[in-house]
């Protein structure tokens, strides 16, 4: 990204016309000098901080999927939402399980009424954990963040200290996948960077995710010392894949998981750092339909930053460093993980399991030192979950 001059309109920001045409379904991914810049959200963070709405348990018989009411005393000034721009910025709304990103049709900002440009998960007033403004003016609150306009295809940045118009090295991904391996064998990766990804919302499931490195099917593969960094998506997924080794490599500054791990057998992870700002730092399964999950090892791990995200932890949803998730007839065998060192702050659970198939109970969840199981392991539709030998050894914290 190059040509940056003042914002006219608030002197604080930097603008340059963005390097290609934005597109309205996608979430891009914006470094500066290889440093992520942060999206610009409001409340910032990637936490359970979001605004309140006026809903509640009584509305969700009207089955509102759609209109916002909010009260403008939350907000920093009763007329911050006056100049949001229609055309790029989108609301988060965390519903459970069901959470859904979406732009804002109309907005009547004096009255406090949001219309969104599509359905919630869930009837406005289930669940109600508020709501997050993405890519807003009034959510660049501190230098290094920053936000993009679809209609006037421009790129906004608060420069950090020594940043000046002259000087400033922007770079911002279009790509939805970096490197994507099918079918191979024996193939070695070393010393690599992959860095900037973008993510549609159109894509679905693994096999057209935002991912640095997608490993599908063949056997052989090995990841050492690599770094996943400023992706939109996750670091890493391994999909139906067998012998793949991954050691020595930093995962970080991920909009999804480090690693994600979709079928297959002989998976060692060894001797890695990761940082998710928005997910959990491995998951295994979520809801996939591969035949079997057999000798995964997960060893010597440094957790360097992760959060629950809007739930507590001790929710079934929240996100976690380990977080299993079999479906239907899946086996689960021989399972590891050792060495597990989490360095962040805050509440963190280590580990939690989730039978997904209609009608089952969760299986174990492993939190603060203590191990919870479920009311059963069999499914309501008669399927049912095998798991064994699933050990945890030394935490450290």
């Amino acid at each position: 990204v190059t040509g940056w001059t003042v914002d006219p309109q608030d002197g604080r920001f930097l603008v340059a016309d963005f390097p290609f045409a934005p597109e309205d379904g996608w979430t891009y991914s914006f470094a500066v000098g290889g440093t992520r810049a942060d999206f610009s959200c409001f409340p910032a963070g990637t936490g359970r901080k979001t605004l309140p709405y006026i809903a509640g348990v009584a509305d969700i018989p009207k089955n509102n999927r759609r209109v916002i009411r909010y009260d403008r005393r939350t907000l920093p000034s009763p007329d911050s939402f006056r100049d949001l721009d229609l055309s790029s910025v989108k609301v988060f709304v965390p519903q459970e399980w069901a959470s859904v990103t979406t732009f804002i049709a109309t907005n009547d900002w004096q009255n406090g009424v949001l219309v969104l440009a599509s359905n919630t998960g869930m009837p406005i007033g289930q669940f109600n954990q508020g709501y997050k403004i993405y890519n807003s003016r009034v959510g660049m609150t501190e230098p290094g963040s920053w936000m993009y306009s679809i209609g006037a295809k421009k790129i906004f940045y608060w420069p950090r200290e020594g940043e000046t118009a002259a000087n400033l090295r922007g770079e911002v991904a279009r790509l939805g996948q970096i490197v994507h391996l099918k079918g191979a064998h024996d193939v070695a990766l070393r010393g690599i960077v992959f860095e900037g990804c973008a993510k549609s919302a159109r894509m679905k499931e693994l096999d057209g995710s935002a991912v640095g490195c997608r490993i599908m099917t063949g056997d052989g593969t090995t990841v050492e010392d690599c770094e996943f960094r400023n992706l939109a998506g996750c670091g890493f997924a391994s999909y139906h894949a067998k012998g793949v080794t991954v050691r020595r490599t930093h995962l970080h500054h991920l909009d999804d998981t480090g690693a994600w791990i979709y079928g297959g057998d002989r998976t060692l992870i060894e001797d890695c750092e990761a940082w998710t700002d928005m997910a959990n730092v491995f998951r295994i399964g979520f809801e996939c339909n591969a035949s079997y999950f057999k000798d995964i090892r997960v060893r010597r791990i440094d957790v360097l930053h992760a959060a629950a995200n809007y739930r507590d932890v001790t929710d079934d949803w929240a996100n976690c460093v380990f977080y299993l998730q079999p479906a239907n007839d899946m086996t689960m065998e021989d399972l590891s993980f050792e060495d597990i060192r989490i360095r962040g702050e805050g509440p963190l659970a280590l580990f939690s399991a989730y039978c997904h198939a209609w009608g089952c109970t969760p299986v174990c969840f492993l939190r603060d030192g203590k191990h919870r199981r479920g009311n059963g392991m069999t499914a309501g539709n008669g399927n049912d979950l095998k798991t064994t030998n699933i050990p945890t050894r030394r935490t450290g914290k």
